[in-house]
């Protein structure tokens, strides 16, 4: 079983994108050298406000096989700023995590998510809201200010 395991996630470690490949539990994006997980809360059809996005960020576990092939904890998650997860977008990381756990909206429309981020003014949350289309590719990024009380798509999360 360990064996499967391990082969299992070796095999998770393909070439994704020229920008980004699957390791250590997530997508790394190869010119910042952090890697990515998804929204988890999000995927599963579940919202949070900001203060529990960022609990469950920094609580979250992954497990992968780490640089000398061992499966290996990774626990060291959390929410990206706003300027982090903007260059993720930008170089095509976060598109490749959708394509992997797939936003799409339905045929011939467009659908906004808005996801969190660590960064926060004056009791606000800023928040980054994503426009997928029926392919689920990324046809636009704005960030807002939201109030931390608001329930949306929890964040993508970012490791070292």
């Amino acid at each position: 079983m360990r064996k499967l395991l391990a082969l299992c996630a070796l095999a998770a470690a393909i070439i994704i994108t020229s920008t980004s490949w699957a390791i250590e539990g997530g997508v790394m994006d190869i010119t910042s050298r952090s890697v990515w997980s998804p929204s988890q809360t999000c995927l599963n059809g579940s919202t949070q406000i900001w203060k529990d996005s960022v609990f469950f960020a920094s609580n979250y576990v992954s497990w992968d096989v780490n640089a000398a092939g061992a499966i290996a904890p990774y626990s060291d998650w959390r929410l990206p700023t706003l300027a982090e997860l903007s260059a993720a977008i930008n170089s095509g990381t976060i598109q490749s995590i959708n394509y992997l756990n797939g936003f799409k909206a339905p045929a011939g429309t467009t659908m906004t998510k808005y996801f969190w981020t660590a960064d926060s003014q004056t009791g606000k949350g800023v928040a980054m809201g994503l426009t997928f289309n029926d392919q689920g590719t990324i046809v636009g990024a704005a960030s807002k200010l939201v109030a931390k009380s608001t329930s949306i798509c929890g964040g993508f999360m970012v490791r070292p």
